[in-house]
């Protein structure tokens, strides 16, 4: 992944590169299509795996959604079911739901590969911050009355991805699992603001 700075000038590098600085889901396949025609790699197929789990249904093709997304807006509430006396089987199926998305057991069973999913990571991180940084709530003070400085947005940036990077992974018991998902997020993080 490349900096921030970069994301201009797409069209200047090459494979992988231009593939993870991508952030539109269609975009990202046909790019990946492509290189799976000429270079069907191991790696390749990994990525493809990767971007199936992240934007597809089985059954119903490319739904317009990032499971990745949804899956990390939910972490929260899977780690507070955790403590729930009632919750546990809810709890266990979040943690399978996790797993199953960020497709954890095809890393476990791939870890020379493991920077395929921080790559991807660091992608789903880099549009999660322009996501927050374009959003007018995330961004808005107190009553809409104006936007955050620079700084403030940095700071709630941090403790954010901290938060979900960091933070919930621990809670979850995936701290280990999730090594490339805590490394990307800290890896997106100083590319925008570092």
């Amino acid at each position: 992944m490349l900096r921030n700075n970069t994301k201009d000038k797409k069209n200047d590098f090459g494979w992988p590169e231009n593939y993870y600085l991508e952030t539109d889901a269609k975009k990202r396949k046909e790019l990946l299509n492509t290189q799976l025609e000429s270079d069907p790699t191991e790696e390749n197929q990994l990525r493809q795996r990767l971007w199936e789990k992240r934007y597809t249904l089985p059954g119903k093709g490319m739904t317009g959604a990032d499971h990745f997304m949804r899956v990390v807006l939910t972490m929260e509430l899977v780690a507070e079911k955790s403590k729930s006396l009632f919750g546990k089987k809810t709890f266990r199926e979040g943690i399978q739901e996790i797993r199953d998305v960020f497709c954890l057991d095809l890393l476990k069973e791939n870890p020379d590969y493991s920077y395929v999913w921080k790559e991807e990571f660091v992608n789903f991180w880099s549009l999660y911050i322009e996501a927050c940084k374009g959003d007018k709530n995330y961004t808005g003070l107190f009553m809409g009355l104006g936007h955050m400085s620079d700084e403030d947005l940095r700071n709630k940036l941090k403790n954010d991805i901290g938060h979900k990077a960091v933070e919930l992974p621990d809670k979850l018991g995936l701290s280990q699992e999730l090594t490339p998902f805590r490394e990307a997020g800290r890896e997106a993080f100083s590319y925008y603001f570092e």
